[in-house]
């Protein structure tokens, strides 16, 4: 098997987070990450991003 010793006294733990469809979109006052470039929030990059949106947001 594995020859690393297994340790029960060290919690383990995974937190997982993410977003859901139309949540976080580009130009966000979050900022995104887009194709490799870090961008501020710009208001008409968000509205440009929510009306190609092909459903409503999930919250």
């Amino acid at each position: 098997m594995n020859d690393r010793e297994f340790i029960t006294g060290e919690p383990l733990a995974y937190f997982l987070t993410w977003t859901s469809y139309g949540t976080w979109l580009p130009g966000d006052e979050l900022g995104c990450w887009h194709e490799g470039e870090w961008h501020q929030a710009s208001e008409l990059f968000r509205e440009m991003a929510a009306s190609e949106m092909k459903e409503p947001a999930f919250a």
